[in-house]
């Protein structure tokens, strides 16, 4: 026993490997699940900690400890990015689609601090070289020490394995080995869910409507459809946010206004809006970055071309786009405004080039106070309760916000104040964003739309996990306004007024384009 520890080969100390085995008892053990990663999870034994000490003391090739190094390496990066996607988006990663959106959550960044950015990608390039540089170290202690090592693999392979056998079975685990497994089965899921969502794309059963009955009795309506940034389910356990809902409700009602409310499942967590966007035009699940491309290059028609079709104008207000917007020709919009054309002379609000009044104060002038026209049809995207939630602009009287200069000053803080170490703050200035959110978007229907409108405000998602929770749903709220109450006749089961409630029916964010269609366009004779 003196001999097999006494640390008499070369290469690092025995009490260094050691060390190194604990790390990689670690590794293998470390929950995927945030909220998963307590002391109380280390205290199994893996089946695979032995196996790759036996791997690393076998006198294999310098090639095939490479190797071995590396794809520990993979493993362990794959491990960190499902903890980094359950904080952010509260799911898990996806190695197929989700490294295409590196280079998005790279510019989203730069909007907001370039220094931020190089921090980050500087630190996932340490963490990645750290990580390969620790296991090479662990394979050449481990190999230094063969004869131990090999001994003292095969007793720890043989414990493991026996307590499988034992009441103890559940202190031995394969946790490592399903995980891996899982990324490959994930891998075949994505594949496969990719061909068969080609075959949705390509099914379209409301293609064949007929113009002249297709959306007939919304004929003379505008129709407002707008997204409230990171709008979820967790604003109502604001009570700034419900009391401001409240007020906006009676105020409504003072102007003419009926309400219905309920949920919506959002196919999106925490970001990728476009995601949800796509789901509510489209009538198809998109959950991912490859479906939402996959529809992007398609013929698949959406509920923008079907109100064109049916005569109305279509229009996209996107504020946070300051380049050409080349989804926006599939889209079918008629008009387009991105940052560039909505005229802003003000400062940026962090990563939110405008406030939302200023958004929807230009929309007005541009769309809604034209002679003769058309009744318009628009998709809106409101971004002040966009991360980072700070600095906040001031709700202004509406004949005040003018050209939108007066925002330089009218505005809570000067600097983009982002902690992620302390949830406790975010969540207070997630609930502030999202008050002022609710507060402008209510009272633009209450004293800026004269004309007759069905008003849709819908959530694109949750905010983030570290705000919401990583145990909170994919619920979104979803408020659809007429001053004609029987324009939400088909809205059944839906609450009366802007708070749905734990017994509102939720529907699923596709399922959103059919209903329209169905509940507007006249039935077949």
């Amino acid at each position: 026993m003196r001999r097999i520890f006494s640390g008499k080969e070369d290469g690092p100390g025995v009490i260094a490997t050691l060390i190194a085995i604990l790390v990689l008892h670690l590794v293998l053990l470390l929950p995927t699940y945030p909220e998963n990663i307590v002391p109380s999870a280390f205290r199994y034994l893996s089946i695979e900690l032995p196996v790759l000490i036996l791997l690393f003391a076998a006198p294999l090739g310098r090639l095939l400890r490479v190797v071995l190094v590396l794809a520990l390496t993979v493993f362990m990066v794959i491990k960190l990015a499902n903890v980094a996607t359950f904080l952010g988006f509260n799911r898990s990663f996806n190695p197929v689609v989700d490294p295409s959106l590196i280079a998005i959550a790279v510019e989203t960044l730069a909007m907001t601090s370039t220094w931020l950015v190089v921090a980050a990608v500087a630190g996932w390039l340490a963490l990645i070289g750290g990580v390969a540089a620790l296991f090479f170290w662990t394979a050449r202690a481990v190999a230094a020490h063969r004869p131990s090592m090999l001994i003292f693999g095969g007793v720890l392979l043989g414990v493991t394995l026996g307590l499988r056998f034992t009441p103890y079975r559940d202190l031995s685990v394969f946790d490592a080995a399903t995980f891996a497994r899982d990324q490959v089965v994930n891998i075949g899921r994505s594949i496969e869910a990719a061909e068969q969502f080609e075959r949705d794309v390509a099914a379209d059963p409301f293609r064949d409507i007929p113009g002249e009955r297709l959306l007939m009795r919304l004929k003379g309506n505008d129709v407002l459809l707008i997204f409230v940034e990171a709008y979820g389910r967790t604003a109502f356990e604001s009570d700034a946010a419900v009391k401001q809902l409240a007020e906006s409700e009676a105020a409504l009602r003072a102007a003419g206004y009926s309400m219905r409310s309920t949920w919506l499942v959002s196919p999106t967590f925490g970001g990728a809006s476009w995601l949800a966007h796509g789901t509510f035009v489209a009538g198809l699940w998109i959950e991912d970055h490859q479906r939402y491309n996959t529809l992007f290059v398609s013929e698949h028609k959406t509920l923008i071309h079907d109100f064109g079709r049916a005569g109305w104008r279509t229009a996209a207000v996107m504020p946070l786009f300051t380049r050409p917007w080349p989804e926006g020709k599939f889209f079918g919009f008629d008009a387009i405004y991105t940052a560039n054309d909505l005229g802003y002379p003000g400062p940026p609000f962090g990563y939110i080039t405008m406030p939302d009044q200023y958004v929807l104060s230009a929309f007005q002038r541009r769309e809604l106070t034209a002679a003769d026209r058309k009744p318009v049809m628009v998709e809106m995207a409101l971004n002040s309760s966009h991360l980072p939630w700070t600095p906040r602009p001031h709700f202004l009287p509406w004949d005040k916000v003018g050209d939108g200069a007066v925002f330089a000053t009218a505005r809570d803080g000067e600097d983009v104040d982002i902690d992620w170490l302390a949830p406790q703050k975010m969540r207070g200035q997630y609930d502030l964003a999202i008050t002022y959110a609710i507060k402008t978007v209510f009272s633009f229907a209450e004293t800026q739309v004269k004309e007759p409108a069905l008003i849709i405000v819908v959530g694109d998602h949750q905010p983030v996990s570290l705000v919401a929770g990583t145990s909170a749903s994919h619920e979104v709220p979803i408020h659809i306004l007429a001053r004609d109450p029987a324009l939400l006749e088909s809205f059944t089961g839906w609450a009366d007024g802007l708070a749905p409630t734990a017994q509102s029916p939720v529907w699923k964010m596709d399922a959103m384009r059919g209903h329209i269609l169905k509940a507007f366009s006249e039935p077949s004779p």
